[in-house]
């Protein structure tokens, strides 16, 4: 898969694909892309640690939802930028954003706690 890996262990491996606007021209939000890929065995259940996601170390306002991963499947995993709070730290385009960094809990379906990572990248051209 192409894109920068950004996350290998536990069977997790995350590649982002990079940044981009959306789509609707009536929104100002961005999408970090990424690729979760399962080869553990089981099923595993990625969390992202509440509030703890920055954009070129300051703090955004973001969604993540909990991403269910089947062993042997991989699947888009979106976290949404908000505009409103992008504007704060004068982000307005996807090639403003150089750094990302959040924390992720990787569970498998009995809900044990398996990691949790701090994960941070720098986003490539």
């Amino acid at each position: 898969m192409e894109g920068t890996e950004i996350y290998n262990d536990n069977g997790i491996r995350l590649i982002s694909k990079g940044v981009y606007a959306d789509p609707s021209e009536y929104s100002d939000d961005l999408h970090i892309l990424l690729i979760g890929e399962n080869t553990s065995g089981q099923t595993l259940v990625l969390y992202d640690v509440y509030d703890s996601l920055s954009v070129n170390d300051y703090m955004a306002t973001y969604s993540f939802y909990t991403t269910t991963l089947e062993d042997g499947s991989c699947v888009m995993i979106d976290i949404l930028l908000w505009g409103y709070a992008l504007e704060d730290i004068n982000i307005s385009e996807p090639s403003e954003i150089q750094s990302v960094e959040f924390s992720l809990t990787v569970r498998d379906e009995n809900y044990t706690e398996l990691d949790e990572a701090t994960i941070a990248f720098t986003i490539e051209e």
